[in-house]
């Protein structure tokens, strides 16, 4: 399977201590060069910076791929990370912003961010967590969800997603 990230997504699970659910997930991630760049950038918080520093071996950084005039009002990051996606034809995109979702799902990726990534372990199964799924098929949080990584990563985004409208509503995910 071949997963591309964004910076977003990747820096809120190594900031709550979450990151490596994603290795069990998808076994090897892969970023643009871009966006290790972000993750470096000296406003990003200590252990961001100190995690790509020596990332794990399951996350790989790729050259940038060729830049697309089309993606111009897009964050570099996830100009970047679509472009690579593209280009790989990628079987996911972990990617948080709207525009960058929106666009990703315009050019037919399947999209999956930071909440969907951080709880999929406990996602029923036979439920899709990406945004292709069917209105039928809405996935459902495990009765015995502990509090580990994943419930801080949803406590932490279901906070953070009440002051940020750009990031997507969890509400979807919640069991009713």
């Amino acid at each position: 399977m071949i997963v591309v990230a964004d910076t977003s997504p990747l820096n809120y699970l190594i900031r709550i201590g979450a990151v490596d659910v994603l290795k069990p997930l998808y076994t090897h991630v892969l970023i643009p060069q871009t966006v290790a760049e972000e993750l470096k950038k000296e406003k990003a918080p200590v252990v961001v910076k100190t995690w790509i520093a020596q990332p794990p071996e399951w996350l790989e950084v790729r050259p940038d791929p060729n830049f697309d005039p089309s993606l111009e009002l897009l964050d570099p990051g996830e100009a970047a990370a679509l472009s690579l996606a593209e280009s790989l034809r990628a079987d996911v995109i972990l990617i948080d912003d709207l525009a960058g979702r929106t666009e990703a799902e315009r050019r037919h990726l399947t999209v999956t961010g930071t909440l969907e990534a951080s709880l999929s372990k406990h996602i029923s199964p036979g439920c899709s967590n990406s945004t292709k799924r069917s209105k039928d098929s809405v996935p459902r949080i495990s009765e015995s969800l502990p509090m580990s990584n994943a419930g801080r990563a949803s406590v932490f985004l279901l906070e953070r997603s009440k002051f940020d409208h750009s990031f997507p509503r969890p509400s979807r995910l919640l069991k009713k």
